[in-house]
Parts: C-alpha cells; structure tokens; sequence
C-alpha cells in the first residue's frame, strides 16, 4: 500500500512538471521569434568633434604715403644754402596768404615745411593738392594782389610788382611785400592738380629776393617728380 502511493505520487508530480517544461520551452521560442523579428539596431557611431576653421586673416593694406611728399623740397635741393629744418612738416591746410588776404582754396592734401638761416631768415613751403586743378589759383592770386598794401602783426606791408627771373616757371608768379621790418617774397607755381607756395621772409629786402631767386626754380622743378 505504502509502495503504491509513493509511486502514484512520484507519477503525479512528474506529469505536472511536464506543462511547466512545456510552458518554459513555449515561452523560449515566443521570446526568439520576438528578437529575430525586431528591426536590427545600428552601432552608435562614434562620437566626432569637429573644429571649426578658423578664417584666414585679413591682408594687412599699407596705406600708400601722401602724394605731396615726393614734390617737398629735399636736403640735396636746399644743399649750399645753410637751411636747417625748422620742425616736422605738417599736413596743415593754408586757407589763404597773408598778402592781401589771397585764397587758396580747399585743399585735398596739404603739406607745409619751413627752414631756418642762421641770419634769422626763413623759408616756408606749402604744397596742395586741388582736384579741380591749381592754375586757377594762381590767376586769383594775381588779381589779389591788386590791394597794393595790407596789414600783419601790426605791420603794413607794400606789394611790389611781380617779377621774372631765369629759370622761374613760365606760368608762375612771384612777388615781394616789402614791410617795416621786413619783406616777404613769394612764389606761386602750378602743376595740374599741385600748387607750390615757397615765400622766404628776412629782414632785408635784397636778401630775401635772392633767396627766392635761387630756390623758386628748385621747388618748381620738385613739381616735375614722377
């Protein structure tokens, strides 16, 4: 009896252990149809930082020098006359000439140097640069000059006739204002676009006329630099 019931136990245990075996390999194959039906899954690529590029430089733009600066008057120019340089040039526009108030016009460029003697002298040359051209100036500056007499610094000074002398330029014009104390004599040259200004101030008339007289051609012929 006791032999008979162990066995019908072992045989019952053994036949509900078969649906559970059965159940398990069931849900096996569900699972794995499940995955080899599911869409595959890409490898995450590596991950890539990119650097941006860096823009390239600008080129750097030198600004081309002045274009009066090659008219100026040079150490070679002024050798034997025993200038000295009377400070830095400066770019400093001459709106009009202490000789009876003459115009000059508005400039573009402007250039102004001046020298010293060791008598006191001065020399002073102004350089403009005028779009529209120079030659009228110079032709204002003569009908100017027609005041004969005009003030400065307390000063009255008398305007000569204007002059000629070998080697000044043909379409220039010069002219000393003779003061009190002293003269000024100027020179008024125009190339194209370029108007040159050169007036040497002494004490003495004479000396201060042939001092132009050496330097006006000089400074006229700067003019002609390419």
């Amino acid at each position: 009896m006791r032999r008979r019931n162990v066995v019908a136990t072992v045989s019952t245990i053994s036949v509900a252990v078969v649906p559970l075996v059965a159940g398990c390999s069931f849900g096996d194959n569900k699972l794995r149809r499940a995955s080899d039906s599911d869409e595959p899954v890409a490898a995450a690529s590596p991950s890539t930082t990119s650097t941006p590029p860096v823009p390239a430089a600008a080129p750097v733009r030198v600004a081309p020098p002045p274009r009066l600066d090659r008219f100026a008057l040079t150490e070679a120019d002024l050798a034997g006359e025993g200038l000295t340089r009377a400070g830095e040039p400066v770019r400093m526009m001459l709106a009009r000439l202490d000789d009876c108030g003459a115009p000059l016009g508005a400039a573009r460029e402007s250039y102004r140097a001046s020298w010293r003697y060791p008598t006191g002298a001065t020399v002073l040359q102004y350089l403009a640069l005028h779009p529209g051209g120079a030659d009228a100036i110079v032709r204002n500056t003569r009908g100017a000059l027609a005041c004969g007499r005009f003030r400065l610094g307390g000063n009255t000074f008398r305007v000569e006739t204007p002059f000629r002398f070998p080697g000044d330029d043909p379409a220039g014009l010069s002219w000393c204002a003779v003061g009190e104390r002293e003269t000024t004599c100027t020179s008024l040259v125009a190339r194209g676009e370029v108007l040159s200004v050169l007036t040497v101030s002494a004490p003495a008339a004479a000396r201060a006329r042939a001092a132009l007289i050496r330097l006006a051609p000089r400074a006229a012929s700067a003019l002609d630099r390419v």
